[in-house]
């Protein structure tokens, strides 16, 4: 279920909590750089990021913010060193009096909004290649040891089908929706449901979910793909 935020209000709060932990600097600038459903991701000063999560739209979590964190927490970890994401810096896993979210800060790089050119289009491919060929490196080979697990999904087609009817519902029940796009909201989930029944190829291989898509460090942390979104390994 989603929760609307107040995100003037949300900022004040983590502000006044930060400075509480002294991860605040005098002079520092905290600016919302980008939300959506899932996140609000704000810029700390200069260098670093701080990724609130504040609701958990996908049905990978069961509805645990906390959940979410943690998971994103985990791969950051086990990314560090392989040039691929962000630098994990600070986080905070379980809600507190002062700052009822959770959180991540990371550094910040900086990047552009993806236009999905050719150009970037490539850049992606080539982060999501190094990114599956991750595995046959050393010290990378192990992904069952992490604490906590990584989320296998064993229907990934039907889950994400399902997400993406979630998704797309409010627009399509809204009354002031634009009717090409309700059209072709509806023919895109027409088209993904005709494909369900391939889903049976898929079951020797359950889909393993490694990283989320803000934390590839390819467009940078300014780039549009920065937002709330899975990214499969299988």
């Amino acid at each position: 279920m989603t929760v609307l935020i107040d995100l003037n209000q949300l900022q004040e709060q983590l502000r006044s909590h930060l400075q509480a932990r002294q991860l605040w600097q005098n002079g520092d600038l905290l600016t919302l750089l980008a939300h959506g459903e899932a996140h609000a991701i704000f810029r700390l000063g200069v260098e670093r990021l701080v990724r609130v999560a504040i609701n958990t739209p996908n049905q990978r979590f069961g509805g645990d913010v906390g959940q979410l964190t943690a998971f994103e927490w985990t791969i950051l970890r086990y990314l560090k060193g392989a040039g691929l994401s962000h630098e994990l810096l600070g986080a905070q896993l379980e809600p507190s009096a002062d700052f009822p979210y959770t959180y991540l800060i990371t550094n910040y790089i900086p990047g552009e909004p993806l236009s999905y050119s050719r150009s970037h289009l490539r850049q992606c491919a080539e982060t999501l290649a190094r990114l599956h060929r991750l595995l046959l490196q050393p010290g990378y080979g192990q992904v069952q040891p992490l604490s906590p697990p990584l989320k296998q999904v064993i229907h990934p087609l039907t889950l994400f089908f399902q997400e993406s009817q979630d998704y797309a519902q409010p627009y399509l029940e809204f009354s002031e929706a634009d009717s090409d796009i309700v059209e072709m909201l509806k023919a895109v989930l027409a088209k993904a449901e005709a494909r369900l029944a391939a889903e049976s190829l898929l079951s020797e291989y359950p889909h393993q979910c490694l990283v989320q898509r803000p934390h590839l460090r390819k467009l940078g942390s300014g780039a549009k793909a920065g937002l709330p979104g899975g990214l499969g390994m299988g």
